[in-house]
């Protein structure tokens, strides 16, 4: 596990205080988003969080540990980690691709990176169950859904 640093901490907070209702997800960091992305992160690196009791559910642990052995794989180097200060219920993680990938990444490369790591935390989360096993599946699609527009809200906001 990473050890957690001011940076990955203060941008767990402002994902707690701005992404809430999003359970987990993934973006791409760019020069219009808001100044408090802008701070933890460059243009290109990757994002990923989750409010989902990092503290006290060994499945949002799990999600990070998957998380950092996808990005290894996929040389994203891990630059910030943290846990809101206040209860430690929201984390977030800034991956910087590799030097040498960042040169060839388009968008659609690092979309394809995006939802690659969306689909590392939520692999993690619920398991890789069928439907027949409580509808993962469905409730997946839901929150990601939900998180998509939660992004797209704050993120359209500036």
């Amino acid at each position: 596990m990473l050890s957690v640093d001011a940076a990955g901490a203060q941008l767990a907070q402002h994902i707690s205080n701005r992404l809430f209702d999003a359970h987990r997800g993934v973006f791409v960091a760019h020069d219009a988003h808001p100044v408090w992305v802008r701070l933890a992160a460059k243009p290109g690196d990757v994002i990923a969080f989750g409010n989902d009791s990092f503290s006290g559910d060994e499945r949002a642990k799990r999600e990070v540990a998957a998380l950092l052995s996808w990005a290894e794989k996929n040389d994203l180097q891990p630059i910030h980690f943290g846990a809101d200060p206040d209860a430690g219920y929201s984390w977030a993680a800034v991956l910087r691709p590799a030097e040498r990938r960042t040169s060839i990444l388009t968008e659609s490369g690092r979309e394809l990176l995006r939802r690659q790591a969306v689909d590392q935390l939520w692999r993690a989360f619920v398991g890789d169950a069928s439907e027949a096993q409580g509808d993962p599946i469905g409730f997946r699609a839901l929150q990601q859904a939900i998180a998509e527009a939660a992004m797209t809200r704050e993120f359209k906001a500036g």
